[in-house]
């Protein structure tokens, strides 16, 4: 029997969309439980992968099925577009918003405020660890572009060159900026 049909999917492409869409699963981090420290430790060494019903889980809790139903139908050049789109974005939003915890932070700082300090340098990094994460998942994409459709790497770079210069680079087609690396 297929590895992919013991996991729950219908189809090795099945498994792949599922894979695609929830590359942040793989890089989440979060290691408050015991539980959550013991599935790490199971996938780091290959025990353990995850199964139909994890990626739906994940999806619901992460709002991702309106995107799956997006992409669910795409080419893989297009599906890599909008996956890199949605990341692009999510990245861009969690930078700015950390910018911003940052700035009140530092407000709250001069004015002596400790607890609203405490609070926004909290804050602040729990949305660098999205925005990482983000980028994890950017590079994913561009991992599976050219591994999956080498051809067209070319064209895919066009397609988000716009996008990459806009969000990574500050609008600028220059190396200053946040690099993507």
């Amino acid at each position: 029997m297929e590895i992919y049909k013991k996991l729950g999917f219908n189809s090795e492409y099945e498994q792949t969309l599922y894979e695609d869409v929830c590359c942040e699963l793989n890089n989440m981090k979060d290691l408050e439980e015991k539980e959550d420290i013991t599935k790490l430790l199971r996938r780091v060494n290959g025990i353990e992968v995850h199964i139909k019903s994890d990626y739906e889980a994940f999806m619901d809790k992460k709002g991702l099925n309106d995107l799956f139903e997006k992409v669910k139908y795409m080419s893989l050049f297009d599906r890599y577009v909008e996956l890199y789109i949605y990341h692009a974005n999510c990245f861009l939003l969690h930078h700015q918003l950390t910018e911003l915890c940052v700035q009140n932070a530092n407000t709250a700082n001069e004015i002596g405020n400790g607890e609203e300090y405490i609070n926004q340098l909290n804050t602040s990094t729990t949305l660098y660890k999205q925005a990482t994460t983000h980028l994890h998942c950017i590079k994913y994409i561009f991992s599976k572009v050219h591994s999956d459709i080498p051809f067209l790497e070319d064209f895919f770079y066009e397609a988000t060159d716009k996008i990459h210069c806009e969000v990574f680079f500050n609008g600028e087609n220059s190396k200053n900026g946040n690099k993507l690396e």
